[in-house]
């Protein structure tokens, strides 16, 4: 009997035993760790996340502007490209390079054609490459204009030598006159010949002049400014040479304005 009451007092202590709220309590404490480490796991998921946001600008099929670089820097070529594009301007605004010699900075011509073209409501700058007895080669060896015509963006490049009435001075008007011509068009200028006069002692030469110019501009598909030409009409039929200045070949003040006069007809017909 007493082997029978041990048995059954064992029985009902292992029962209370499971039955304790210190075992659930235990069981219920390693759940909740479990599913706090299911948690934790999503700061790592959004980590990742900006990790991914942050290399998408590195993948070029994802990065339109990154793409368009790209195509630009295979297509391009530098040399051929212009430097000097003219951009934006208000309306009416032009930009004119002279290049010449003594016959174009006397008396200041490129300032005396801003004032005759501002007339006409034109907003006009200028700049001027004019060295003493300096023809258009000696001009295309020294490089400046070349320069120039790149990188500042002219509307017209007028060129003057003279007077050019021989078939060496012709020669120059063609074939540096044709390089200038190259030179403008790729660079979006119009080339215009400024045509000269001779000294009023060789007068004789005037028509050599005259024609030497008219066959170089239509040879290279220049504009030309005939100031020679229109002198010499005037000379012709007043027989008042006060074009001529004191030295009987650069021009007076007043042959000077009439210059600017008939380049700004010619360029803004």
């Amino acid at each position: 009997m007493n082997k029978k009451w041990f048995l059954s007092t064992g029985f009902l202590l292992l029962l209370l035993f499971c039955c304790s709220p210190e075992s659930t309590e235990a069981s219920g404490q390693d759940t909740q760790v479990e599913q706090g480490s299911v948690d934790d796991s999503q700061p790592e998921e959004n980590v990742d996340d900006n990790d991914d946001e942050d290399e998408e600008p590195q993948d070029n099929e994802d990065n339109p502007e990154d793409t368009t670089d790209d195509t630009v820097d295979e297509g391009s070529d530098p040399e051929e490209v212009p430097v000097g594009p003219k951009g934006p301007r208000p309306v009416n605004t032009y930009k004119v390079l002279f290049v010449g010699n003594s016959l174009t900075y006397y008396n200041d011509l490129p300032k005396v054609f801003e004032e005759e073209a501002t007339r006409s409501y034109r907003i006009i700058e200028t700049d001027m490459v004019a060295l003493a007895n300096a023809a258009l080669l000696d001009h295309w060896h020294n490089g400046n204009v070349q320069e120039m015509i790149k990188t500042n963006g002219y509307d017209f490049v007028v060129i003057q030598q003279g007077p050019s009435s021989q078939a060496y001075g012709r020669q120059i008007l063609l074939d540096y006159g044709r390089r200038f011509k190259d030179l403008c068009d790729q660079y979006g200028a119009e080339l215009v010949y400024y045509m000269v006069w001779p000294a009023k002692v060789n007068y004789h030469t005037f028509d050599a002049v005259i024609a030497n110019h008219r066959e170089a501009a239509e040879v290279n598909d220049a504009l030309l400014a005939p100031v020679g030409e229109e002198w010499k009409a005037y000379f012709d039929t007043t027989g008042n040479f006060s074009y001529y200045g004191s030295d009987d070949f650069h021009p007076s003040e007043k042959g000077t304005e009439k210059a600017a006069e008939i380049i700004a007809e010619t360029l803004f017909p």
